[in-house]
């Protein structure tokens, strides 16, 4: 027996175009935003070397994504959530880009990373909310009857178990 990971069916899911687009340009999202987190705390260190300065620049990156979550979700169910999604990455991609020319040209202040590290949090808070709704909008009309959202979840987790993580190895279970 084949394990999951090499399975056939591990891939069905990528068959469908929509959700192919998604999750790849999704998992690419992912990365580059772990890159950002680490890349603006070793920058907030750099601007201020005392921790308070990094914990504030850590702070304003979390709290808005957990306090205003449940606001994104109303925004969400309001609006296009596929419009919601690319408003949220499009901020991103701002705060990413300012920060980068601030850096570039040397103007980078403890309070620019504060407040681009605030956007990026808003804009979690507005996207996770609508990313879940839009993959099982997309399943339940693309995913043929085999292919049950069960599927694409247990294929999800697979994937996710084995991503390298600070602490663990790419393969150590959970």
């Amino acid at each position: 027996m084949m394990p999951a990971m090499l399975s056939n069916r591990y891939f069905d899911p990528l068959r469908h175009r929509d959700f192919a687009l998604l999750w790849s340009g999704q998992a690419v999202s992912q990365v580059g935003d772990g890159v950002f987190t680490v890349t603006l705390a070793l920058e907030a260190l750099r601007v201020d070397r005392h921790a308070a300065g990094l914990s504030y620049v850590l702070a304003a990156r979390l709290v808005p994504a957990v306090l205003f979550t449940l606001l994104g979700g109303v925004i969400v169910d309001r609006f296009p959530r596929r419009i919601a999604l690319l408003a949220s990455d499009v901020a991103q991609g701002g705060a990413v880009t300012a920060i980068t020319i601030l850096v570039g040209t040397h103007r980078v202040s403890l309070l620019s990373l504060v407040l681009m590290a605030l956007v990026f949090g808003l804009g979690d808070a507005l996207f996770f909310p609508g990313v879940i709704p839009c993959l099982e909008a997309m399943t339940s009309q693309r995913v043929s009857r085999q292919d049950t959202w069960r599927e694409v979840r247990s294929w999800q987790t697979a994937v996710r178990q084995r991503i390298p993580r600070p602490g663990r190895g790419p393969a150590a279970p959970r």
